[in-house]
């Protein structure tokens, strides 16, 4: 149970308008690139918001999911706080899990859009992104991702879906366009009639399934930490009583 809700939370950090199995390749294997790559991967993969968003969708998925399980909420009646020291740790080491994987996620696909984008296409698409229209993009469409999907199949299945561009895309919601001004609905247009702009969403598709590939990547590896860090809160908080 812990575990997938620590998964709900991380793919609620996905940016599936920007837009496998195995874990993509390590960041020593990543060719040298241009600082306008570099600079895109950091854009496209922004640290904070990636930060926020994990923290906004755990706070928002834990209590409700873990208290589905009637062997936890037995315990929490019996070990009163359990459930909220349980939280608290899951959130550290969620936070602590992609500040750490997130960099390698920026390089890595700083290095896959240099194949996509030439240097020139890349720095037209820096200076949308980097614009206040196009954080107020990204911020609207990770306010607004629509997980239930991914919610539904883990339900139907007991376990943790695969991701794939596909199902990023689909957690697109049209309500992120709704929550844009005037100036920063203007600006999209503008970028996205440029030739850069029409590269980055001819792009789209393959840039959703490496974010895909680099999730699935992250769920695995983080697994360890999460089971550990519930066990020793669970532990922890027993042990006091």
């Amino acid at each position: 149970m812990s575990y997938k809700l620590f998964c709900l939370a991380l793919l609620a950090t996905a940016q599936p308008a920007m837009a496998a199995d195995t874990a993509p390749a390590s960041d020593t294997a990543s060719p040298a690139v241009s600082a306008a790559a570099k600079r895109f991967g950091e854009l496209y993969v922004p640290l904070d918001l990636g930060l926020e968003s994990a923290v906004t969708g755990f706070d928002r998925e834990f209590e409700p999911v873990i208290r589905r399980d009637p062997n936890v909420t037995a315990l929490d009646q019996r070990y009163p706080g359990l459930i909220a020291a349980v939280g608290a740790a899951g959130r550290k080491t969620l936070v602590e899990a992609m500040r750490r994987e997130l960099p390698g996620v920026q390089k890595r696909f700083a290095a896959f859009a240099a194949t996509q984008m030439s240097d020139s296409e890349l720095e037209s698409a820096n200076a949308y992104l980097a614009s206040s229209a196009g954080r107020n993009l990204q911020r609207a469409m990770a306010e607004t991702a629509d997980t239930s999907g991914l919610r539904k199949e883990m339900a139907a299945t007991g376990g943790v879906p695969q991701l794939d561009g596909d199902k990023l895309l689909a957690m697109m919601n049209p309500a992120a366009l709704a929550r844009l001004s005037k100036e920063d609905l203007t600006a999209l247009i503008q970028f996205s009639a440029t030739p850069a702009g029409k590269k980055f969403n001819a792009s789209g598709g393959v840039f959703a399934d490496r974010v895909a590939s680099e999730m699935n990547g992250i769920i695995a590896r983080i697994q360890p930490d999460i089971e550990q860090a519930v066990v020793t809160a669970i532990t922890a908080h027993i042990g006091k009583k």
